[in-house]
């Protein structure tokens, strides 16, 4: 499908002009019902009007033709000779020349007339759930330019010309990273649904997205232990007293409610559940359950925390040494459901275990890199099938004061690619400035050999030496600043979408209990760098490379090139510890051969296209 057609069809396919109508219209009914609902929830006032989304949503529209585009040209639904992935500067000129319709809707539309990748009611629901995303995107940007009007006001006199300074304000009582998960929670930088959230109501967005600084009241249930089933890591002997230790008040009021009930607290255990989640899924889907007691409600056992940029994990919003928690909220959220399996609550506190030891007996891995591992996992085991076991679960994570060294202040890297509300520059301008003295083609160019220096070594170890890739992209990679604002490594978190290439685990003499579901581990080294290569080179270091490019106007070639020298350097230091073939060929995979990247679209098309990964052009093959 070349750029002539667009303009061909636009002009005087009758065909076309019929469907667009159809898929205008759906998208125009969305809109108009999200309108009248969020004026309702708005009554009362606050910062906050409709008016704000309202100005937004043209430029919402404009951004998802964008995303649609990049996706469209990158997975190669739509053919494009000018286009280059890597080279993100010349795709508004591309969209321009193209010819392609302006809206969403009928951009869509002119896809699924030309496309038989699937059926066009299937197209169709897709440009539902578009039509959702660019909704969600505006009301979130409206907010977002509230928010900033009231951080500048307060800003003023203090640290108006610094948000790098403010953030190191908030970093004196541990706050600073929350504060940026929820100012930063601007979505996948090129998903075409980065921010639906299809099954929610305005009111609902607004009560429980990190883009609105909310903070959810957390209801603590009671699973009877017979239906449990609880997985821990070393050092955490029992999980109602471990819990009962982190929130003595709120289990007090938990065992008293339940003995009011009838019930014997020492037969239940803890379990937190998001609100949504228990008005909407555990009520109806555990009703069984909720009547013979096995699983209790309870009102009284509630406790604040705030969603973080994934919206299902959440944070202490009073006590940053309390554990973050992961909890399953069956919505769909950009590409699935976001519930959490069996695997994910008995893998996750395993794989931190092993990743634990394994970064304090090697010292080349914690130079510059640490973990916030899961710690518990705990979900309802049902008599037959898992479906329900993903409905009442809950992941804890390592509260983040146990990994902070005193001075530190944390910036999650998805928040370098977000506009700072206050100082007149990105975040990641400012930093190069504190860094490499100016924003100067040099400076850029040190800031960002130094970020490679100390990301890349330990995670091409990983990879490399142990079959180990992390899924290190923007949002499960946090920035780690010294005081005087220089980088002095990265936090990894989120281990739920690692890969184990499991001979070379063997073959380190690693130990991990296996779930019977073993999505995790391959047998086969492929998945396990598609993996690798996915989310570390193509999508974090590609995207910030294209937000250097964007900011600072630095050529994307340069950056490239400084990325080619860091793991040509890290390929030598780890020669001597690799098989010489397997040493070979992942260096011709890495800096010659094709890249992998996730095919969004068509993973929204298909549902049954779990994990898809297409081909891209490795831009490192013609550097030299």
């Amino acid at each position: 499908m070349g750029n002539r057609k667009f303009r061909a069809i636009a002009k005087g396919n009758r065909d076309f002009t019929a469907g667009t109508s159809v898929f205008l219209e759906r998208a125009s009914r969305l809109e108009r019902a999200w309108i009248s609902d969020l004026r309702q929830c708005l009554v009362g006032g606050g910062s906050f009007d409709s008016g704000d989304f309202l100005d937004e949503l043209p430029a919402a529209r404009e951004r998802a033709v964008e995303r649609l585009m990049y996706s469209l040209y990158l997975e190669g639904i739509v053919e494009s000779p000018g286009f280059e992935w890597h080279r993100r500067e010349n795709l508004s000129e591309l969209i321009r020349s193209s010819g392609a319709p302006g809206h969403p809707a009928a951009l869509i539309a002119w896809v699924a007339a030309q496309s038989g990748l699937v059926s066009g009611e299937e197209w169709l629901a897709f440009s539902a759930r578009v039509a959702n995303h660019y909704i969600n995107d505006a009301l979130a940007t409206g907010y977002r330019k509230s928010w900033s009007r009231n951080l500048k006001s307060a800003a003023a006199g203090r640290w108006q010309d610094s948000f790098l300074d403010y953030l190191a304000g908030l970093a004196e009582s541990g706050e600073e990273l929350l504060f940026q998960e929820q100012w930063a929670a601007i979505g996948h930088p090129f998903h075409p649904l980065a921010k639906a959230k299809v099954d929610l109501k305005p009111a609902e967005v607004l009560a429980y997205a990190p883009d609105f600084r909310s903070q959810v009241r957390l209801q603590w249930l009671a699973l009877h232990k017979d239906r449990a089933q609880v997985e821990l890591c070393e050092g955490i002997d029992d999980y109602p007293d471990w819990v009962s230790g982190l929130f003595p008040l709120l289990m007090h009021r938990w065992r008293t409610e339940l003995s009011a009930q009838g019930c014997e607290p020492e037969a239940f255990v803890p379990l937190p559940a998001h609100p949504w989640q228990i008005a909407n899924r555990i009520r109806e889907r555990f009703s069984g359950l909720i009547a013979n007691q096995s699983l209790v409600l309870l009102g009284n056992a509630t406790s604040r925390y705030s969603p973080l940029m994934s919206f299902r994990t959440l944070s202490s919003a009073s006590d940053p040494r309390q554990p973050d928690i992961k909890l399953p909220i069956d919505i769909l959220l950009t590409s699935v459901h976001r519930t959490i399996s069996p695997r994910t609550c008995q893998m996750s506190p395993r794989i931190g275990a092993l990743l634990r030891k394994l970064f304090e007996t090697v010292p080349a891995l914690s130079a510059h890199l640490r973990l916030q591992p899961e710690i518990c996992g705990v979900h309802y085991q049902a008599a037959r099938g898992a479906e329900a076991e993903k409905q009442l679960a809950a992941v804890f994570r390592q509260p983040l004061a146990a990994v902070r060294r005193p001075g530190e202040c944390f910036v999650p890297c998805a928040a370098l690619l977000a506009e700072a509300p206050f100082g007149g520059k990105p975040l990641i301008v400012e930093l190069i400035e504190r860094c490499c003295g100016a924003v100067s083609r040099e400076g850029v160019r040190r800031f960002f050999a130094d970020y490679l220096r100390r990301l890349l070594p330990g995670l091409l170890r990983l990879y490399l030496v142990y079959g180990i890739a992390l899924e290190a992209h923007h949002q499960n990679t946090v920035l780690v600043l010294d005081r005087g604002h220089r980088i002095n490594g990265f936090l990894l978190r989120d281990l739920g979408g690692i890969r184990l290439h499991w001979p070379s685990v063997k073959s380190a003499g690693l130990f991990l209990q296996l779930h019977d579901d073993r999505l995790t581990v391959c047998d086969d080294r492929e998945p396990v760098r598609h993996k690798f290569v996915a989310a570390l080179l193509f999508f974090h270091i590609g995207q910030l490379v294209a937000h250097l490019q964007r900011t600072t106007g630095t050529p994307s070639e340069l950056l490239w090139r400084e990325l080619l020298i860091a793991l040509k350097w890290c390929l030598d230091e780890l020669k001597p510890e690799v098989p010489s073939e397997l040493w070979a060929e992942e260096r011709r995979e890495l800096l010659e051969k094709d890249w992998q990247a996730k095919a969004l679209m068509r993973m929204n098309l298909d549902s049954g296209l779990a994990d898809p990964y297409i081909s891209v052009r490795n831009p490192l093959r013609d550097l030299g």
